[in-house]
């Protein structure tokens, strides 16, 4: 589940003259994959596709879980993970 909080800079009859506009940026974004919930959603959807056909299984008959881990606690290479925020090559 993702909760957004919003805070808006502008007056609410401004913010309710524009959300429309907003909203279909929203949907570009992600429909390009460059918002973190869309390339989750991809994610999940290559996996199941590659599990069903090497499987024969239905996509439909899958459970998938992704589930985030901190770098704190992670160990690689003998050093601790970093956060995603400090991970230069990181997706987020």
């Amino acid at each position: 589940m993702f909760v957004l909080l919003l805070t808006y800079c502008a007056p609410l009859d401004h913010v309710d003259k524009i959300m429309g506009r907003h909203a279909d940026w929203l949907a570009r974004q992600c429909s390009a994959g460059r918002f973190l919930v869309a390339v989750r959603a991809k994610l999940l959807h290559a996996l199941a596709e590659a599990w069903s056909e090497v499987t024969g299984e239905a996509k439909e008959s899958l459970v998938i879980f992704l589930q985030e881990i901190p770098g704190a606690n992670t160990l690689e290479d003998g050093a601790i993970g970093p956060e995603i925020t400090e991970d230069l090559g990181a997706v987020y």
